[in-house]
């Protein structure tokens, strides 16, 4: 493809354009005006377009738009409206006072239609022709001053050029010429073009000068208009079609689509479908990012096609394009009809029309008393006059088209399924050299396998292969950018590596980095040991979950269950809830990961559907399923679903499927993927029979023994469990779930942990909200345990929490409160020798910049009463009794 240089943009504004331009003419057939392209007979069209302009406006032609500028505004597409905004804003930018002819040329190639995919066709992009127009106004050379001026000028709308103007009348005139209704950005192009005066801009000519060099391009622009060629073998060409619709094999022709890899069978089936005789109209179903569009860019990429579909060529109908401008009711009608006219007409070019989301089509255009677009083309489709290949969801698919029955059996379904990963890496390599020379960028093998490989395992709302393509486009734009602002000074293209897809994904999911560029297998051999430091007391349990987890993580389990599924049973307050917050911040990155649903509301049997979201007609649909919502949000956590035993048995139902085949369906028919949680069911289950053998009343156990070290205590603790579960439980429930998960009572040294844990929590809350450095005495710690391990055997390690806020948090509040501590502060905090007046104990607070003693009584009703050290009492203490008691206590 030839490429035409940007320095044909000359510094000169006085470039006459009255030389013949060879590339467009103006002919006359059969009492109408149109733009045509000839290989013969050249006629100077500068001036053929100047006399039909002033025919146009002398009033020989009744089109309003040529007497009036205002209405040829009006008449105006919104590209071509955008590309006026743009030149606005160019000219300020430039220091501009009036809106000129080289700044249009710029909005025309910001705005997407045919005008631009020429220029861009031929190399010519927005940011080299700002460059080339900013080195004509010398914006380079311009002082500080004059660019400040520049930016207040921004805000103040600018008038349009004489010369503009001009050509923007001349503009609507090309339009009427060519029986366009509205003016677009290629009839002001061509208008900019015939230059409608002897003195313009530089880049006119150099749009002249473009035409010249192309005087056939593969795309037709408006000037090549399509109408009746006189003479035999003429073919009808399609006007309004080419307005709306984009040409695919034309773009295939010009290699401007993307390569099509591991959809072979899919275009296939598509090709097999066109030549039948009788429903030849493909319907590609699929959930959204599947790749149902490439399939059809596909089909006209192919070049081994059937005989039958040699000179055929696929035209995109886009129903925005043809809905947009018909104000007045009878005008989409009109427009969509004429396009079945062109495209069923004999003497025009074989072709077959791609309607994506063709579903869009029941309804389109519709008004009172009016027919839809569907039922305007089923005609056509039932005489086989027209091919059409449409793209549309499964659900748009039966909520649409399987309603109407005379729509549905003109098409052809065809499923276009999910790649695997193998194939979208066979895709990721087609067009991994496009979207590198986009970004400027170099893709490494390892980067295509890490993309569809994560944007598989982690994204998990969408669908392969537009996710993993997503991916690749952004990996190389954020490495593009990081380059450009850093440069490392390297001549070399910079590299994708897997590296940066792992930060997009992390960027994407909210999974911190370290999560997936470390190797999960550190994490997983260290699991045993960050789980141990948070949970105390539960060895047994934290070996199991381990285990399991590594043994998901190795690539022995099933890929299509969840990571993990257990059943952690136990008394109450043995740590089962925290250990499953603790294993969502040691594996997913934080506690925020876990999804926790109290079973306790779902004890009747119609609350199932709360789960998963009421069915369409229900209160509620619209806010989908509690569980199936968390999910969906957060696909990688822990799912921890809290005192099992409590819901109705019909609701554990749901959970079947989710722990066979990791996904379950929602109310609104949508599939919530649950391969990447970790399933903790909790129970009380057995409570009962376990608080039995640790007081040796099964006779099993000695009545000591509180901690059940013994492996064989163990076995018969679970043994105990499974049996009791059995009676609760059904059996298809528990023969789907890992791993269960027996919780051993707590022993006394497994208190002090929990208790120094407590407390610990407590002076790093009072460090990072208050700067006060604390610290407890052991007699606190020691108080702490034996105030919260009265009931230990029977409420587990709750009654500590209660403890350490009693005697530590309360004591420490009431210095705060009072003004004792203050930020910066450092002091240490131990129990009371004595107790106060009421017989209850109290709490010591030693502030050790001066060494001033606050004695706080630790009152369940009043919350404590003290007195600072530094008054002549405290506790009925003197000066002198008060320093013995701080030598004594500290």
């Amino acid at each position: 493809m030839r490429t035409v240089s940007l320095n044909l943009l000359t510094v000169s504004f006085s470039v006459c354009l009255c030389t013949p331009i060879n590339a467009l003419s103006l002919h006359h057939n059969v009492g109408r005006t149109s733009f045509l392209p000839t290989r013969s007979s050249p006629i100077a069209s500068n001036t053929i377009c100047k006399s039909r302009f002033h025919q146009f406006s002398s009033g020989q032609r009744r089109t309003p738009s040529s007497s009036s500028l205002s209405m040829i505004f009006e008449r105006m597409s919104e590209e071509c409206i955008g590309s006026l905004v743009t030149a606005q804003n160019e000219s300020a930018r430039l220091g501009q006072s009036t809106v000129g002819c080289e700044v249009m040329t710029l909005g025309i190639i910001d705005r997407p239609e045919k005008a631009r995919r020429t220029l861009k066709s031929y190399g010519i992009t927005l940011r080299k022709a700002k460059l080339t127009v900013e080195t004509i106004n010398n914006i380079f050379t311009m002082s500080p001053q004059l660019l400040n001026m520049n930016k207040k000028a921004r805000d103040v709308e600018l008038p349009f050029a004489p010369a503009l103007k001009r050509v923007l009348t001349f503009a609507g005139a090309i339009a009427d010429s060519l029986d366009s209704p509205t003016v677009n950005s290629e009839h002001v192009l061509l208008a900019l073009m015939e230059g409608v005066d002897s003195t313009t801009f530089s880049a006119a000519e150099f749009c002249r000068r473009l035409v010249m060099d192309i005087k056939y391009p593969n795309e037709p622009m408006v000037g090549e208009g399509p109408q009746l060629v006189s003479g035999n073998g003429g073919e009808l060409s399609t006007p309004t079609l080419s307005e709306v619709g984009v040409d695919l094999t034309d773009l295939a022709a010009r290699m401007e689509l993307d390569p099509v890899h591991g959809r072979d069978e899919e275009v296939r089936a598509a090709l097999r479908t066109l030549v039948r005789r009788r429903k030849n109209n493909p319907c590609l179903m699929g959930e959204p990012g599947v790749g149902k569009t490439a399939i059809a860019e596909g089909v006209a990429q192919i070049l081994a096609a059937p005989n039958m579909l040699r000179n055929h060529r696929i035209i995109s109908l886009e129903l925005a394009n043809l809905v947009a401008g018909t104000k007045y009711r009878g005008e989409f009608e009109e427009r969509l009809q004429a396009i079945v006219e062109e495209v069923t007409d004999e003497r025009a070019p074989p072709t077959i029309l791609f309607i994506d989301e063709i579903h869009t089509l029941v309804g389109a255009g519709s008004a009172e008393g009016g027919i839809d677009a569907a039922n305007m083309l089923k005609p056509a489709l039932a005489r086989g006059k027209l091919q059409v290949i449409g793209a549309t969801t499964i659900s748009e698919y039966r909520k649409y088209i399987e309603k109407d029955a005379a729509l549905e059996r003109r098409l052809q379904p065809l499923m276009v399924k999910e790649p695997t990963i193998d194939q979208t890496v066979q895709i990721l390599e087609a067009i991994a050299e496009q979207y590198g020379a986009h970004h400027g960028v170099r893709y490494t093998p390892e980067s295509l396998v890490a993309a569809a490989k994560l944007s598989e395992r982690y994204v998990t709302d969408r669908f392969l292969p537009d996710k993993a393509i997503d991916l690749l486009d952004e990996a190389g734009a954020s490495v593009h950018i990081e380059h450009a602002f850093n440069p490392s000074g390297s001549t070399n293209t910079p590299e994708v590596t897997d590296q940066d897809i792992s930060s997009i994904i992390s960027q994407w999911t909210n999974i911190p980095i370290g999560k997936l560029t470390s190797t999960e297998s550190s994490t997983l051999l260290t699991l045993e040991s960050s789980l141990a430091s948070r949970v105390k007391g539960q060895e047994r349990a934290i070996k199991s979950i381990a285990r399991a987890v590594r043994r998901a993580r190795s690539g022995l389990r099933d890929a299509g269950r969840p990571v993990a599924s257990f059943l952690f049973c136990g008394s109450t307050g043995v740590g089962k809830t925290w250990l499953a917050k603790s294993l969502a911040a040691q594996y997913y990155g934080s506690e925020k990961d876990m999804v926790r649903i109290d079973m306790s509301e779902y004890m009747e049997k119609h609350t199932a559907s709360r789960l998963t979201g009421p069915p369409p007609g229900y209160v509620g649909y619209e806010e989908g399923g509690q569980l199936t919502e968390a999910v969906r949000r957060a696909p990688h956590s822990v799912v921890l679903l809290d005192e099992i035993e409590k819901a109705h048995r019909d609701v554990l139902n749901v959970l079947l499927q989710v722990m066979e085949d990791g996904v379950l369906t929602d109310g609104k028919g949508r599939t919530i993927c649950f391969k990447n949680v970790i399933l903790v069911m909790t129970s009380n289950v057995g409570s009962a029979k376990i608080m039995e053998l640790v007081n040796g009343d099964a006779g099993e156990f000695d009545s000591d023994t509180t901690s059940l070290d013994a492996a064989e205590d163990y076995a018969a603790l679970s043994e105990v469990v499974q049996e009791e579960l059995t009676k609760e439980m059904k059996p298809e429930l528990l023969n789907r779930i890992d791993e269960i998960i027996v919780f051993s009572p707590l022993g006394d040294e497994n208190l002090r942990d929990i208790a120094k844990a407590i407390v610990d929590a407590s002076i790093e809350r009072a460090f990072k909200e208050r700067s006060i450095t604390l610290s407890a005495s052991d007699s606190l710690i020691d108080a702490v345990v034996m105030d919260g391990s009265m009931n230990a055997a029977e409420f587990g390690a709750r009654p500590m929490r209660r403890a350490a806020q009693r005697l530590f948090e309360d004591a420490v509040s009431d210095a705060i409160v009072r003004g004792f501590l203050q930020e910066d502060d450092h002091a240490t905090v131990d129990m009371g020798l004595s107790t106060s007046a009421s017989g209850m104990p109290t709490v010591v607070i030693m502030r050790e910049k001066d060494g001033e003693l606050l004695v706080v009584d630790v009152d369940d009703g009043s919350g404590g009463i003290g007195m600072a050290a530094s008054s002549r009492k405290v506790n009925g203490l003197d000066r002198q009794e008060s320093d013995e008691l701080k030598t004594e206590m500290f």
